[in-house]
């Protein structure tokens, strides 16, 4: 397969002499793009390429770089969100990043990552009881009634889920 510079030698048409959007346009691509002078760039060319493939905003000139042209590279590519310099990065342009592709969540800034839960997680490791249940008694008067105090103070605030070893092999 020929390349476009071969292709364009045969037919006597001079590569270097071709525009930005006509050499663009011989080969839309991440990799095309890259190749354009950012001082050749425009706006229109920068829509066909995020549009195209959205990791073409690594390569957009800083002077071209809107709002508009970050939303459509995230909703062509969801990992281009990556790309995104922070002041453009708003909730709605990451929710929709991460409706589309799950893995975009990667790229949320942390303090937007909040997590209501319904219930209450616990985590919880029950005393063993030992070789020939040494520590059942403990477990039973001491143990398991400050645990069920405790849980039934947290489930006043909303219902509690509780996981982790419970010890109760024998």
């Amino acid at each position: 397969m020929r390349s476009l510079k071969e292709k364009l030698h045969l037919i006597e048409i001079d590569y270097t002499k071709l525009t930005a959007l006509e050499r663009f346009c011989a080969s839309p691509s991440t990799f095309a793009f890259s190749r354009i002078d950012k001082s050749e760039q425009t706006y229109e060319l920068a829509e066909i390429a995020l549009s195209n493939d959205g990791e073409s905003l690594q390569y957009l000139s800083e002077d071209l770089i809107c709002q508009e042209l970050c939303e459509i590279a995230v909703n062509s590519t969801p990992r281009s969100l990556r790309h995104v310099p922070r002041a453009l990065k708003t909730k709605e342009l990451c929710l929709l990043a991460s409706a589309k592709e799950a893995y975009a969540i990667k790229y949320i800034p942390s303090e937007w990552m909040t997590l209501e839960l319904a219930s209450q997680l616990i985590e919880n490791t029950k005393p063993n009881s030992k070789n020939g249940l040494e520590r059942l008694e403990l477990r039973e008067k001491k143990w398991d009634p400050e645990f069920l105090k405790y849980l039934k103070e947290l489930e006043e605030e909303k219902p509690v889920v509780i996981c982790g070893d419970f010890n109760a092999a024998h």
